[in-house]
């Protein structure tokens, strides 16, 4: 499938929505568990908050390898129902990390100023850049390389952070 092809495969259009539908129920379940079991990060001590915003930026470090996957096998010549798929995967994938960073925003709130508004801001930012590419006809294939290569280098500064404070 061609991101930077708005016409290509109308049928796809139909079933993508479908997929997107289902995707985003499971996204709903997933946050409805996550509020269900819910913690106010902001009154956690700093251990456990660094603890967490370590495992997120380890989490979304690897949905950042599987959209890359993704990104490419979405856009390779296959069949169309072998398209949607990965291109469903893709969509789960991205609406998975930017949920997680997300919440490595929050997290880090609660860090300041142990960590620099800088960093959290990056992340902040990362969000944004994520929220653009829930909708794959929208984003070119440069959005993507930028978004992924911006949100990777700052995971990375997330975790150098993280490291140089005892984590």
């Amino acid at each position: 499938m061609n991101f930077d092809d708005p016409e290509d495969g109308q049928p796809q259009r139909v079933t993508l929505s479908a997929l997107t539908l289902l995707a985003a129920a499971d996204f709903v379940v997933d946050f409805g568990d996550g509020r269900k079991n819910r913690r106010d990060y902001s009154e956690q001590e700093a251990d456990r908050s660094r603890g967490k915003a370590w495992r997120l930026s380890i989490e979304a470090s690897v949905l950042c390898s599987r959209i890359r996957h993704f990104v490419a096998l979405a856009q390779a010549p296959e069949d169309s129902l072998v398209s949607d798929v990965h291109l469903f995967e893709l969509l789960r994938a991205v609406n998975a990390c930017n949920y997680r960073l997300r919440l490595l925003h929050q997290t880090l709130m609660s860090l300041y100023p142990a960590v620099t508004a800088e960093l959290v801001e990056s992340v902040r930012l990362a969000t944004i850049d994520f929220e653009a590419l829930a909708d794959p006809w929208g984003a070119s294939s440069d959005a993507w390389n930028g978004a992924l290569a911006r949100t990777t280098g700052m995971l990375i500064s997330v975790q150098s952070a993280l490291s140089e404070r005892g984590d």
